[in-house]
């Protein structure tokens, strides 16, 4: 693996877990450490072994401006 991150962007519209997924693909595909991304103003940083389920909770703590989100 090498040491890169490449930056994307993501079409309006696009969930977020669908945007991790695609992200990790990308980072195997184009062999790079880390995919990273602005999702609604919040810096993402997907790594080819990324937990979507547990991004997406960190997401909505950083959306919400640090508040518990269940």
């Amino acid at each position: 693996m090498s040491n890169i991150t490449i930056n994307v962007e993501f079409l309006a519209g696009t969930d977020f877990t669908e945007a991790v997924e695609e992200a990790k693909r990308k980072c195997l595909q184009w062999d790079v450490a880390f995919v990273c991304f602005k999702f609604n103003g919040v810096e993402c940083s997907v790594s080819r072994n990324a937990n979507a389920e547990k991004l997406f909770k960190w997401y909505m703590h950083e959306l919400t401006g640090n508040k518990k989100y269940y």
